[in-house]
């Protein structure tokens, strides 16, 4: 009965030649050799440009791999197979996970979470308070969905007036544009214009009793 050897057995990285050894019942003796590649175990990262955005805004995210055995194949949850792919969810909290299968079938996952707020929206109430010859506009701002936090910038006739969550502002008689611009920290913008239209105050005058009693006996007098 015969045996076969085959060294050395245990390989590291690298390329080895292996020698098989083929041992007949008579104890003749056959050598062979054959050249052999160990490869690392194949590496995969995801590199994404951010993990939080707003509705419509994508995600880049990017794929990274090593080692392992040539051809690979890319598989994403969502369908695609490029190595640099754009990511477009609705608002909610997406798990994104991409597959690399090298030449031997060796297979590994990752996974990336990936928050997706509403799109950013602003609304705008204004209210006028009567004053001497003009008003004071009162602004406030309701804010929904984007990512905080938030800067606001009030615009009045073209003119930049502040930059705080309510506008207090004292209106001369006329047409005036109001603009109060929102941006939050991914960058989208929401603005919102109202049209206010301020009239002219009424003058009043406080007389004496005394002294319309003497304007009314002057106007007496010149009849």
């Amino acid at each position: 009965m015969g045996s076969i050897t085959i060294t050395p057995i245990n390989l590291g990285l690298g390329n080895h030649t292996l020698i098989i050894s083929l041992v007949d019942s008579s104890g003749y003796v056959v050598n062979a050799s054959k050249t052999v590649q160990v490869n690392p175990d194949p590496r995969l990262t995801i590199v994404e440009n951010a993990t939080v955005t707003d509705q419509g805004i994508p995600i880049l995210l990017n794929v990274n791999y090593s080692g392992g055995t040539p051809p690979y194949t890319l598989t994403w949850s969502t369908g695609t197979s490029s190595t640099a792919y754009l990511f477009y969810g609705e608002p909610g909290l997406h798990n994104v996970t991409v597959t690399l299968r090298d030449g031997t079938g060796y297979v590994v996952n990752k996974t990336v979470s990936l928050q997706v707020n509403p799109k950013l929206n602003v609304s705008l109430s204004l209210s006028l308070l009567n004053q001497f010859l003009g008003e004071v506009a009162l602004g406030k701002t309701s804010i929904s969905g984007g990512t905080p936090p938030y800067t606001l910038t009030w615009i009045v006739d073209g003119k930049i007036e502040g930059s705080n969550s309510s506008l207090n502002l004292a209106l001369t008689p006329g047409s005036h544009n109001i603009t109060v611009i929102v941006k939050d920290s991914i960058g989208a913008i929401a603005e919102r214009t109202e049209i206010v239209n301020v009239g002219y105050g009424y003058i009043l005058l406080l007389v004496p009793l005394a002294t319309v009693g003497v304007i009314i006996a002057w106007m007496l007098r010149r009849r």
